[in-house]
């Protein structure tokens, strides 16, 4: 397992955490319940998911950090807990029946959904393996390469995508949401609907911007004790606008049910950030990735921005044929 990682470490992760397979059924369930509109406020599921969430983050690192491999072993309890609690919590659920009466549906609703995950999580695996490669062709060792890796990944980024918890919910929500707007053949309250939760995720990412400009380098020497992670914050301060943003429209598009167009959205947003892994880092180290996460978040939310309009555009003007027919 040293290719193409090459850490003799990351073997051993990987075989701790292979067992988290069972997360995709908790995946599948919890996205069951979104898809039949059981909003978080209106149910007791998501309380209950978030204090197992909140193990999640404390149970390994207090009751496991004395063993070599504790932190791994540790996140399986908590994950567990949450699988068990979403199965109780929709086993009487009346969608059960229709669901497995609509299997055949399901699989041709899933399987561009599939396609795009795994090309998305392929691609994101070569971009996280190539990294620490093209910084060592940048005049870095080995151990600099993945210092600087780490610090960016395990530091700046979780403090950059810390309020991707709200925009994702409000994303994952969106998609019945703008599905059954759609369904009912009104494309003005599809649009204003689009509009209000995209216009709340671009003023959420401007006040992130502005206080991670301000407060970026603080918050790493705060934090993490590092002057490195300060600079990435504030460098990818620049990004939190286009970045929030874009969860919420690329969920409207999938609720419009044009999966395919999402994942070429996604496919050319992954291609600028690879392109700047082997082309920017050589010459100009971590900061030619860091403009390449600029460019391609910009160029995924004025690409999918685009697309909603154009569709929102198109179904108003059948439905005004329609009605004058």
């Amino acid at each position: 397992m040293l290719h193409p990682i090459e850490d003799e470490f990351a073997a051993d992760d990987l075989h701790h955490l292979a067992p988290g397979g069972y997360l995709q059924l908790l995946r599948c369930l919890t996205g069951g319940e979104h898809g039949v509109l059981q909003h978080p406020a209106l149910n007791e599921f998501p309380c209950l998911q978030g204090i197992i969430d909140l193990l999640d983050e404390v149970l390994p690192d207090a009751v496991f950090a004395h063993m070599d491999d504790g932190i791994q072993r540790g996140r399986h309890p908590p994950q567990l807990g949450s699988l068990l609690a979403c199965q109780f919590h929709i086993s009487d659920s009346p969608y059960i029946l229709s669901i497995s009466k609509s299997c055949s549906e399901l699989l041709r609703l899933s399987v561009p959904l599939t396609v795009n995950r795994t090309a998305i999580t392929f691609l994101q695996g070569i971009e996280a393996a190539s990294i620490p490669v093209c910084l060592e062709l940048a005049s870095h060792s080995a151990s600099e390469a993945l210092s600087i890796y780490g610090v960016l990944t395990g530091m700046a980024l979780p403090c950059i995508l810390f309020p991707c918890a709200l925009t994702n919910s409000v994303s994952l929500l969106l998609i019945p949401a703008v599905a059954q707007k759609q369904a009912e053949s009104s494309s003005k309250e599809t649009f204003l609907l689009i509009k209000k939760a995209a216009g709340g995720c671009f003023s959420l990412g401007l006040l992130c911007s502005v206080f991670f400009l301000l407060t970026g380098s603080f918050l790493g020497n705060f934090l993490f004790h590092s002057t490195l992670a300060g600079n990435f914050i504030v460098t990818l301060a620049w990004i939190c606008p286009f970045l929030y943003t874009s969860s919420a429209l690329l969920s409207a598009i999938n609720g419009l049910g044009l999966t395919t167009l999402t994942l070429m959205i996604n496919l050319l947003g992954l291609s600028i950030r690879i392109l700047s892994v082997y082309f920017g880092i050589p010459h100009y180290g971590i900061t030619g990735y860091l403009w390449g996460l600029f460019i391609s978040q910009l160029a995924v939310c004025l690409v999918a921005l685009l697309t909603l309009s154009h569709e929102i555009k198109k179904e108003y003007l059948q439905s005004f044929e329609s009605a004058t027919d």
